[in-house]
């Protein structure tokens, strides 16, 4: 049968891009918005030392979790309309994060001295204690990351945006409350709080 062009989907289309597109957006600003503001008060010094540390505190996890969630998307998406297969294969894809994120992330943050020592050198000192801090954090932030693929597969991109602006509304006055009163310290803190909190939103 010929091809015909057709306007029947454009709007669910459209939707599903739409707040997919604000939650990625939103999910960025949120990612970085302890940065801009550590910048802004406690200056340059600080805000590189924590921004290396971040970067290099999510290795282990990033690479565990990119290529899965890349793959996890249309694997969901062909048995969504089965919600037993559907639950079996979430089920398993959280297991699998937790099983390799977590000791990836406790195991780096245990060896943060040694890394930074070695491979990063002396002037990189003070970011052995945030390493320490964020890396069994970012391992469990991972494991709400099949979250958005289980949305995009179920067209549910709305309901993630929705999640995700309320983890901005209460992550943003949490870190910079921390900030205000405790310094660095008090963001890392914070950390630690916003992230079971968002973890507890999934």
């Amino acid at each position: 049968a010929p091809l015909r062009f057709s306007t029947k989907r454009i709007r669910a289309i459209w939707s599903f891009s739409v707040w997919g597109t604000f939650s990625g957006i939103l999910n960025t600003i949120n990612q970085r918005i302890d940065t801009l503001m550590i910048g802004s008060v406690l200056g340059h010094r600080e805000v590189g030392l924590y921004w290396y540390a971040d970067d290099k505190a999510v290795l282990p996890t990033r690479e565990i979790t990119t290529p899965l969630v890349v793959v996890l998307f249309p694997g969901l998406s062909r048995v969504k309309d089965d919600p037993v297969r559907l639950a079996t294969a979430y089920r398993r894809a959280q297991s699998l994060l937790f099983a390799a994120c977590v000791p990836a992330g406790v195991g780096f943050g245990l060896v943060a001295d040694q890394f930074v020592n070695v491979l990063l050198g002396e002037k990189w000192l003070p970011i052995i204690p945030i390493i320490q801090i964020l890396a069994p954090l970012l391992a469990l932030e991972a494991l709400i990351a099949s979250a958005k693929p289980l949305a995009m597969a179920n067209g549910r991109t709305r309901d993630l945006f929705r999640r995700d602006l309320m983890n901005f509304a209460f992550r943003t006055p949490v870190v910079l409350a921390g900030l205000f009163l405790f310094g660095l310290p008090g963001v890392l803190a914070a950390r630690a709080v916003t992230t079971i909190y968002g973890i507890g939103l999934f």
